[in-house]
């Protein structure tokens, strides 16, 4: 597994957000622990997949959206990075969704609602790493095989549970998304602008446009 280029991908990402987008690149946590990833691997039941462990040991999730106090009035929604307004999941948070995407998966298949080859059919092998404010998420593959790595995108709230492959691998979607910030072009449907809030600070949004 090449983690180098991973590290140049998300470094060249996280230098974008530096320069560009100072109040998301704030909201990335630090660093998650040796400790944490262990405890997250015991709660899943397998080991991360390489990339994803390392970006873990790289950012630890992103702080949850800043609700504003006072005068002001909606959301500061910074953190928010992703397309489709994802936002990365700590230790924590990948456990707790990792939790729900079995209870979607087993529930589904007692209800006969998808073949085995499905991948819907197999999200206790899937583990998650970002998420929206919709009840999708997008997670990584961890099934055995040529699919290995495969980053999807899953809309669990809409009900859109056939999956969106969003890159073969990490390293490939962060290079993508970080194209897409550079040229001003999209990442499949979704176009990379920047959010201004009345407190004058500003952060990444991504519009759908068809």
């Amino acid at each position: 597994m090449d983690l180098v280029a991973f590290d140049e991908a998300w470094e060249r990402f996280e230098s974008w957000l530096a320069a560009r987008s100072p109040a998301d690149h704030a909201a990335l946590r630090a660093p998650a622990t040796a400790a944490e990833i262990a405890d997250l691997e015991g709660k899943v039941g397998f080991a991360l997949h390489p990339e994803l462990r390392r970006l873990l040991e790289r950012r630890n999730g992103a702080v949850e959206p800043e609700w504003n106090s006072g005068t002001e009035t909606g959301v500061f929604p910074a953190g928010n990075i992703l397309p489709l307004g994802h936002r990365l999941g700590s230790t924590a948070e990948i456990a707790s969704m990792y939790e729900i995407l079995v209870d979607v998966g087993e529930d589904n298949a007692d209800a006969g609602l998808w073949d085995d080859e499905d991948l819907a059919g197999h999200l206790h092998l899937c583990v998650p790493f970002a998420l929206p404010n919709d009840g999708g998420v997008a997670f990584v593959d961890h099934r055995p095989g040529p699919t290995y790595g495969h980053v999807y995108e899953m809309g669990i709230g809409s009900g859109d549970l056939d999956g969106t492959l969003w890159g073969s691998s990490l390293t490939e979607f962060v290079r993508a998304v970080t194209d897409a910030l550079e040229t001003g072009t999209p990442f499949k449907y979704y176009w990379p602008v920047t959010f201004e809030h009345s407190s004058g600070r500003s952060c990444i949004e991504w519009e759908v446009r068809s």
